[in-house]
């Protein structure tokens, strides 16, 4: 059984969706500090075989130009989630994936096509962002993109 946690990280929110063999099995969100017990609890969870993730999937930050001004005096919460992720899944040797928030737009598109219903209807623009990094990721994997 291959497990992945998808993550869209944010500064009060942070959405995840879990896939199972290929298949969303759950969305939601929450505030950082409960994704972090969160991830140790739940890996186990979906996983028994293994007792930890297969793989997590997190959106990457950029700081677009357009967008800096906007950012001044900013402590970059979401660059710290982001850190704390790619920190603990180094300590617990679980592959992490950064992908780009640019992928949304096109595998909404994919999905659409393909008749797929996302899972995370109504739960939030966080896990829904999160469940399509996790679909983008399964997706390069089918077409041997390696997921990046």
């Amino acid at each position: 059984m291959e497990t992945m946690l998808a993550v869209d990280p944010g500064e009060e929110h942070c959405g995840m969706a879990v896939f199972v063999d290929g298949q969303c099995a759950w969305t939601g969100e929450m505030p950082p500090l409960e994704l972090y017990d969160w991830l140790r609890a739940y890996g186990p969870v979906y996983d028994r075989q293994r007792g930890k993730w297969g793989v997590v999937v997190v959106e990457e930050f950029r700081l677009y130009p357009a967008h800096a001004k906007a950012q001044a005096w900013s402590s970059f919460g979401t660059v710290e989630v982001i850190g704390v992720l790619k920190e603990w899944c180094r300590r617990e040797g679980i592959p992490i994936v950064l992908q780009p928030a640019s992928i949304k737009r096109p595998t909404t598109a994919i999905l659409k096509s393909h008749g797929t219903t996302m899972m995370s209807r109504g739960n939030g623009g966080h896990a829904k962002d999160a469940e399509l990094h996790g679909w983008h990721y399964i997706l390069k994997q089918k077409t041997g993109g390696g997921g990046e």
